[in-house]
């Protein structure tokens, strides 16, 4: 495994957006080749796009074990330093590198 012969951290950076849309009525899309209008479920968009988070934030996970490092998730809508901080008084308190 790479974290065997370097100490490898992930660091995955997520924005509340790309986690959770807002679930809103039917939303206006416009289709970049024809310029059609149509009109998208807002509920159902969001309801796929929570599902895919997750599945991004399992292979995230899947990585980080496979790889057989730490991952550490930070958010853009709040202050990366606390989690960080955080992270690495808990790696230490452990004994890891």
């Amino acid at each position: 495994a790479a974290a065997a012969r370097h100490d490898l951290i992930l660091l995955q950076v997520e924005d509340p957006l790309d986690v959770r849309l807002p679930a809103t009525g039917p939303v206006p899309v416009r289709d970049a080749e024809s310029g059609r209008l149509g009109l998208v479920s807002g509920r159902r968009a969001a309801r796929q796009h929570a599902e895919e988070a997750a599945a991004r934030r399992a292979r995230w996970t899947a990585l980080s074990r496979s790889l057989g490092c730490d991952l550490v998730r930070v958010s853009t809508r709040e202050p990366y330093l606390p989690p960080l901080v955080s992270f690495f008084e808990r790696r230490r308190r452990r004994g890891a590198r």
